[in-house]
């Protein structure tokens, strides 16, 4: 159920389980999405407006592309360290003996 326009979204305690690997994937799509269009701006238009240069526009849209997959997949590694770090311990009691 999506909310109402201007009502924010609600999470309950067991809706975000799976968000940190979609907003992961996200991360990656979005600068691998400003890597292409950056591409397609320096490498493949040959049209050049007056007073813009889509060179240089796709320049910058290419490293922010880069940074932006180098942060997200640095990030993406110290959270993987920090949950292989986690013990699960387990422990049964039984008040009745087994019979």
């Amino acid at each position: 159920m999506s909310p109402a326009p201007g009502e924010a979204l609600r999470l309950f305690p067991g809706d975000h389980e799976g968000l940190e690997e979609v907003a992961t994937a996200v991360t990656i799509g979005g600068s691998a999405a400003l890597i292409i269009i950056g591409a397609i701006l320096r490498f493949g238009i040959t049209w050049k407006p007056a007073h813009v240069d889509l060179q240089i526009i796709g320049l910058i849209l290419m490293i922010a592309g880069v940074l932006g997959l180098a942060l997200s997949l640095l990030f993406m590694m110290l959270r993987r360290n920090d949950r292989r770090s986690a013990q699960v311990y387990e422990e049964r009691r039984y008040s009745d003996p087994p019979m």
